[in-house]
């Protein structure tokens, strides 16, 4: 169960670093200033959770979904956002650095 094996790593603040998460479903979560590196979350959900000053460092994005998800001050450096949705995302303050957004969709996203 994908919930109970991650609940000590995906939590406010954590540093995650080296691990393969692509697909699982982050929905609804409070992730607030947590920091990935070197992380794959490739079609990861992350509708409707808190990433406010998240930081995502080396990390593959590439179809991940952000649909109504707080965003605010997060970090995006040398990633992946192919395919990735930010459909009513709170992107206001978000900086992005060496980032592939080719294909990426930003639909009614909020400042």
């Amino acid at each position: 169960d994908w919930g109970i094996a991650l609940s000590p790593v995906i939590e406010p603040g954590a540093e995650v670093f080296d691990l393969d998460l692509a697909g699982v479903d982050l929905a609804n979560m409070n992730l607030q200033e947590i920091h990935f590196e070197r992380v794959s979350l490739a079609r990861t959900i992350f509708n409707g959770s808190d990433l406010e000053g998240a930081v995502f460092i080396d990390c593959d994005l590439s179809g991940a979904r952000f649909k109504s998800a707080n965003l605010r001050d997060a970090r995006i450096q040398r990633g992946r956002l192919h395919g990735t949705r930010f459909d009513k995302a709170i992107v206001t303050g978000v900086t992005a650095e060496d980032v592939d957004v080719s294909g990426a969709y930003f639909p009614g996203i909020r400042q």
